[in-house]
């Protein structure tokens, strides 16, 4: 599959997807559609048929997914759906993106409660073990409300053990939130499975879309004990009814929706869910670990061992090297032809679908400083 990465190696997707062809296609077509007379119905049906798209990759039913403008909105949707103005008891861990931290810290600030972070005063994010510090905590019976989750840190890549954090929240009667950001669309997700109340995920990064959009997959909708305080006229039984003084909530997870999401990303989302049915979730997975383990090893070789877990079952798509100054080596990488993502104090080198060997080349290349010999690309099947 082509995509603007060109001659680059493009392993920045744990931040930013590369455009594929059907993605910049996708865009252009809705110039066109902006013209339609019809365009909002077009619209409509894009998202109904993301939706779709999304729960098949969940392994959910599309009235269980809502489309929201940032994983931030989502996060704030499904605390105040969960247990509206009231003190909350929040349990989770600097391997979280912090925008989900500084919701629950600001419903903190005004409505009363706690944020306690799993990890603190440990050193787990650099050895792998952040899950186990969420299994520690919750078997210390601290009284807890919210368990937020990710399914893999965003820095280090580790995977961590939701469905063992799932069960234990569970058992300590917590709602249970899962960030699968850095997850969905690398390989099989399974929101039965997990058995999480709430899931948050993106389209900008492996689902090979565009920033500003969304989902949250809610379990039960039509159970949730509250109704949102934030909302617009998606979040209407009928949004086209156009009642101004009828505030009525759905039985579906679009009760959570709010205002018009930007129509680029709804049509980049499409376009990026299409490109990945291609592929089952199986081989995603499996094309994942074949690249991040060679480039695990690969930098291991170089004397730069990586943060990130080797164990494949333990580790995301990508891999996180500590550098005394990530970001100026990334633009040194970029220079020669390798795009990563910086974060901190790590280089995060992200693999996906639309990656293979001759990007592991390049990567080897250009960590050694030596010229790139193009008698070793091989494309890889996936890529084709």
């Amino acid at each position: 599959m082509s995509s603007e990465a060109g001659d680059r190696a493009w392993l920045a997707s744990c931040s930013l997807a590369p455009r594929t062809a059907e993605v910049r296609a996708a865009l252009l077509a809705t110039d066109m559609t902006a013209a339609a007379p019809d365009a909002w119905d077009q619209f409509e049906r894009a998202a109904a048929e993301l939706r779709a798209g999304l729960a098949a990759e969940l392994g959910a039913s599309p009235d269980q997914v809502a489309l929201l403008p940032s994983a931030s909105v989502a996060a704030y949707q499904a605390l105040g759906s969960a247990y509206g103005p009231r003190p909350v008891r929040t349990l989770t861990s600097c391997a979280e993106f912090p925008s989900l931290a500084h919701v629950w810290a600001r419903h903190r600030e005004v409505h009363g409660g706690t944020v306690r972070f799993a990890d603190d005063g440990t050193d787990a994010a650099r050895t792998g073990d952040v899950g186990a510090t969420y299994l520690e905590a919750l078997a210390q019976s601290y009284p807890v409300d919210l368990v937020s989750v990710p399914l893999v840190a965003y820095d280090t890549g580790e995977r961590l053990p939701v469905e063992d954090v799932v069960t234990a929240a569970r058992a300590a009667g917590a709602v249970t939130l899962v960030d699968a950001y850095q997850h969905v669309g690398t390989g099989p997700l399974d929101v039965r499975a997990l058995g999480c109340d709430f899931l948050v995920g993106g389209t900008s990064k492996y689902l090979l879309g565009l920033p500003g959009l969304a989902f949250l997959y809610v379990r039960d909708p039509a159970g949730l004990p509250h109704a949102p305080m934030l909302t617009g006229w998606w979040g209407r039984c009928d949004p086209l009814a156009f009642d101004h003084r009828r505030v009525d909530f759905p039985r579906t997870a679009r009760r959570v929706e709010t205002g018009t999401l930007p129509v680029p990303s709804v049509a980049a989302a499409l376009a990026g869910l299409r490109v990945l049915t291609r592929v089952p979730a199986a081989e995603r997975a499996a094309h994942r670990d074949r690249l991040t383990t060679t480039a695990w090893d690969l930098l291991d070789d170089l004397g730069r061992r990586p943060v990130t877990p080797r164990d494949p079952a333990r580790r995301g798509a990508h891999v996180a090297v500590p550098s005394h100054d990530a970001g100026r080596e990334a633009r040194e990488l970029a220079a020669h032809g390798v795009v990563c993502a910086p974060r901190g104090d790590l280089l995060r080198l992200a693999f996906h679908v639309t990656n293979d060997s001759h990007d592991l080349d390049r990567l080897s290349a250009a960590l050694t400083r030596r010229p790139l010999h193009r008698s070793t690309v091989d494309k890889g099947a996936l890529t084709r």
